[in-house]
């Protein structure tokens, strides 16, 4: 099943402009096709934070109470993104960063429980700088991927141990230097070791644990050229189950793009091409398993949300032009 989700703050406006949007789509007001006939998709939030936020008594009342307030639609999807110290990635408060961060880990799953949230994401960043990786040769550096790549797997099996097998967990690729949405110069970036290059996320899938990947396309997109994105994706296979889609402006540079995130799909760098290409894929892909859309869009007014709107508009005009043929070729691929 192919479902549609908007990400959203704990705001009551924001909250209350991406449901209507959202009711207008479940309702049939937005035309939906696929395939040549009339479609209804399933449709989602996905509630996001910061870590200051999470860390405060009152966040699980608030929270609770704030959607208990919006009258959610019954078949609704919840996932909850879970926060980070971004600019700190070692952090003792972050997921993957010791017996507080493991701490942390269980309250975004508590949290997702009191808002009956089907699906947590993560992200699980190790980074160094810029001169802490000169200080390294390639045999050290590789080192420090395997150990926190085990650390992430081995947190992520200690968290199942705990809570269960539900909700789904994902975790979320980054990019390789962050700079948080803004050009900086490189040498004062944050790079990072591990799930950078889809390729790690062979060490943490696990259907049987019910954890899986979350893409993030425009992160992707800064770290390799548009036209590598779906071999890069392709691999993981039903492996993915959650996608962030946006696109992003700025010059590409092997690595160390400096962008701006969040744009409408298609009418940045990666262009409509490859966007109509990975939609295909991940419409192939929900014909197996179920997988999530998030349209990740920075608007310029947080409550008008218009370029939210014009970009599911376009997105539900792309999925009305593939046609079925281009499903069947890929099953027989």
């Amino acid at each position: 099943m192919l479902r549609i989700m908007l990400p959203c703050y704990l705001v009551k406006e924001q909250l209350a402009a991406k449901l209507a949007l959202l009711r207008q789509l479940a309702e049939g007001e937005i035309p939906c096709f696929l395939a040549g006939e009339k479609q209804k998709f399933a449709i989602g939030l996905e509630i996001g934070t910061n870590m200051e936020s999470f860390l405060q008594p009152d966040f699980f009342d608030k929270g609770r109470r704030l959607l208990a307030e919006a009258d959610l639609p019954k078949d609704l999807f919840l996932s909850f993104h879970g926060p980070q110290f971004m600019e700190e990635t070692c952090h003792s408060s972050n997921f993957f960063c010791g017996q507080q961060g493991f701490k942390n880990l269980l309250r975004t799953i508590d949290f997702a429980r009191l808002i009956e949230a089907d699906l947590v994401n993560v992200h699980a960043h190790q980074s160094l700088q810029n001169h802490q990786i000169n200080a390294l040769n390639q045999k050290e550096l590789m080192n420090l991927k395997r150990i926190h790549l085990s650390t992430v797997r081995n947190t992520l099996a200690r968290m199942r141990d705990k809570v269960g097998l539900t909700p789904i967990m994902c975790v979320e690729n980054v990019p390789y230097n962050y700079h948080g949405d803004r050009y900086v110069d490189p040498t004062i970036g944050l790079y990072d070791l591990a799930f950078v290059d889809p390729i790690d996320f062979a060490k943490i899938i696990s259907p049987k644990q019910n954890i899986f990947a979350c893409i993030d396309v425009c992160h992707l997109a800064q770290v390799y050229d548009s036209s590598e994105l779906l071999d890069k994706i392709v691999p993981l296979g039903t492996g993915v189950r959650h996608v962030h889609l946006s696109d992003l402006k700025g010059a590409w540079h092997p690595f160390i793009s400096t962008c701006q995130e969040g744009r409408i799909p298609g009418t940045g760098r990666i262009g409509k091409t490859v966007f109509f290409d990975l939609l295909c894929h991940f419409l192939w892909l929900s014909q197996q398993v179920d997988i999530n859309l998030v349209l990740e869009i920075n608007d310029s007014d947080f409550v008008a949300i218009r370029e939210t709107t014009q970009a599911l508009n376009e997105l539900l005009d792309n999925i009305a032009r593939i046609p079925a043929s281009a499903m069947l070729d890929r099953i027989c691929d």
